[in-house]
């Protein structure tokens, strides 16, 4: 302090000591006594990058490892081929079911909802369809989910396999490679003239989350049927190209007494000539009348058809012409799944083409798809297995098992199961909304 009391101005000839200068002192620290911080910015802006870098890593990371845990994929490649190992372009429709306590998920192939069967086709240069799922996020232990899978196959007249068996090879997370057994049934094994529809499941064996698994399925040689099975390459490996199935398939030769699938009846050909009864006058001869053999109803029903033959269904007949939808219905290939409303349902409700306007096209034939599930061909026991049903318009209907008779769409199923070819039609007593 001077006299009056005021500070004295610092003695810029008197060195601190300390590291810090006092705070009325206007001196600059130096050397050591400077943070690194402010020593080299260089070394700072490197030091937060690499901070920076990391925790994104990390964030990343986790975020990896949280997806590969809560969604493990289950994948079966189907492989289809003739009996000389070249690849099979079939239509081809797979159903999966899982454990008490949650859903699943399609992930391929693209498009797939699920509960809904997956369709798909198999490719034509490999044979192979690939089905890929995983447990939904509402299933507490995915770990844990197990599944099963059935697929679903068109086959034409005459057309049967090379057995009713087939092994499959199944990789698992943290085992060794196994085999599981693949049976096939048909939904009429006694007429291998109609066209039929093949049914294969896993015996004894149920997808672990993380399992990938491959089957060969062969064709059988002109119809003929054996019981031969084969083991298919890992589920790593490619798909053979035309040139016949992998090294460790064998095909032992046997011959088959009779050309048919086990449980399989192959009806004749042709059916011997029968005389017709008649009146016969003394001393002529009457000359056999041969009766020609039937024609199986099956070989050629559609769903168009077998709405037609049937005198309850006659107003769903008009309204289909009426919406110029009758191709639909009557393609032979097509698995359709038919919601068919009665007479009284159209006729209450005054959807009759007699009732409506030119105009009213546009709405009828929304009307009608919403009617129509396309790709599979689901039976009462596969339909009732599910919640809901996508169709062709509007969105899925709601399926109620539970109810007597069971609903569809909040709508009585008061008939169940008419085979139709391909395809099959439930009856209805009232008309599904579409929404």
């Amino acid at each position: 302090m001077d006299e009056r009391g005021d500070p004295q101005p610092p003695d810029p000839t008197i060195e601190w000591s300390g590291a810090v200068p006092p705070a009325d002192s206007d001196a600059a620290p130096t050397g050591l006594s400077q943070p690194w911080y402010r020593r080299n910015a260089v070394l700072t802006a490197v030091v937060i990058g690499a901070i920076v870098v990391l925790g994104f890593g990390w964030i990343l990371t986790s975020r990896s490892d949280e997806g590969s845990t809560s969604s493990p994929v289950s994948t079966l490649r189907f492989l289809r081929v003739d009996e000389a190992g070249d690849a099979l372009v079939r239509s081809v429709s797979a159903e999966v079911s899982g454990e008490t306590g949650g859903g699943f998920v399609w992930l391929s192939p693209n498009g797939a909802r699920a509960p809904q069967p997956a369709a798909t086709a198999t490719d034509e240069t490999s044979g192979v369809a690939v089905f890929q799922w995983a447990p939904d996020i509402d299933v507490a232990e995915p770990d844990a989910w197990r599944s099963e899978i059935a697929v679903f196959e068109e086959f034409g007249a005459e057309e049967s396999l090379g057995g009713s068996e087939f092994e499959c090879r199944y990789e698992r997370v943290g085992q060794e490679d196994g085999l599981a057994v693949l049976r096939v049934t048909f939904d009429d094994a006694g007429d291998l003239r109609a066209p039929r529809i093949a049914e294969y499941r896993f015996l004894g064996y149920r997808f672990q989350p993380g399992d990938r698994t491959t089957c060969v399925v062969f064709s059988g040689p002109g119809g003929a049927a054996g019981s031969r099975t084969v083991t298919p390459p890992p589920a790593t490996s490619e798909p053979p190209v035309g040139t016949g199935l992998p090294p460790e398939t064998t095909l032992p030769v046997e011959t088959q007494p009779a050309s048919t699938l086990p449980g399989e009846t192959l009806p004749p050909t042709s059916q011997p000539a029968t005389t017709q009864p008649g009146t016969t006058q003394p001393g002529t001869t009457q000359p056999a009348t041969t009766v020609p053999p039937t024609t199986q109803p099956g070989a050629t029903a559609t769903a168009m058809s077998v709405i037609d033959s049937r005198p309850d269904l006659a107003a769903f007949s008009d309204l289909i012409d009426f919406a110029g939808l009758r191709e639909l219905f009557s393609d032979p290939t097509a698995r359709l799944t038919v919601f068919a409303p009665d007479n009284a349902a159209l006729t209450d409700l005054d959807l009759v083409p007699s009732e409506l306007a030119p105009n009213d096209v546009d709405d009828i034939r929304e009307l009608i798809l919403a009617h129509v599930h396309r790709g599979a061909a689901l039976s009462r026991a596969r339909l009732l297995a599910l919640t809901e049903i996508a169709v062709e318009a509007g969105d899925p209907h709601e399926i109620d098992p539970e109810s007597e008779p069971p609903t569809v769409g909040f709508v009585d199923i008061v008939e169940f199961d008419v085979a139709a070819g391909n395809s099959v039609l439930h009856i209805l007593d009232d008309v599904l909304a579409v929404e």
